[in-house]
């Protein structure tokens, strides 16, 4: 000691000096030296930390504790790395649900990035293993991509084929758009000559009805009489 039977300047196993007093625990944001038997400063991230000034088992407000998976040691960071997220309630960095690569928290509907063989939503949140309607499944950016046409009730990958569509609407001959289908029966009203009669389309079969069926421009089989 010096000055004073208090002022401590080095201290005896199993004391550590904090400042002029020698005691066996360091005060909270400082760590214990072995070496020097000093109650050393931690790293200014950490609120603290232990075995040296870097190592931290706790955060300061603002930072999440990262664990190195291989030595195991603690860091005070701002962005918790990938695959994993920061959660306020213990400080820490947690791991995002499996099927994420990362997200904002640890459920699979708060993925912001999915994982092979799973699509991120419209919403930006979330993944599945599928699409709603009018998205298809891009598996180069795993991601639900809106279809070209609105009324697409599936597309392939190009976005530009339709592959079902939505009631009231059918495939045209390429199937690149959804076509208007008042009636349901398969022909687009524009080319369908009784647009609100299911019966009638152009793969009907003509019958002696008085109706072309079939919009041929015939009735019951007989051309109609233009003169």
């Amino acid at each position: 000691c010096e000055g004073t039977p208090y002022s401590c300047t080095a201290c005896e196993d199993p004391n550590y000096l904090d400042g002029d007093t020698c005691s066996e625990i360091c005060p909270m944001g400082t760590f214990k030296d072995t070496a020097t038997r000093r109650c050393e400063h931690c790293d200014p991230s950490c609120a603290a930390c232990d075995g040296d000034a870097s190592s931290c088992i706790l955060c300061n407000p603002g930072r999440f504790l990262e664990v190195d998976e291989i030595d195991q040691t603690g860091s005070c960071v701002a962005a918790c790395g990938g695959g994993k997220y920061g959660k306020s309630s213990t400080g820490t960095c947690d791991r995002c649900n499996e099927i994420c690569l990362s997200c904002f928290g640890g459920l699979a509907t708060e993925c912001t990035e999915c994982a092979q063989n799973y699509y991120l939503q419209p919403s930006g949140v979330g993944c599945k293993t599928y699409c709603d309607p009018g998205y298809y499944p891009d598996g180069f950016e795993k991601r639900c991509v809106l279809c070209a046409d609105e009324h697409c009730l599936n597309c392939t990958l190009d976005r530009e084929v339709c592959e079902g569509c939505a009631p009231g609407y059918t495939p045209s001959a390429d199937g690149s758009t959804c076509l208007s289908d008042t009636d349901g029966d398969g022909d687009p009203d524009g080319s369908d000559c009784a647009p609100t009669d299911a019966s009638v389309h152009a793969t009907a079969s003509e019958t002696c009805n008085g109706v072309d069926d079939d919009c041929d421009g015939t009735t019951d089989g007989v051309a109609a009489d233009t003169s």
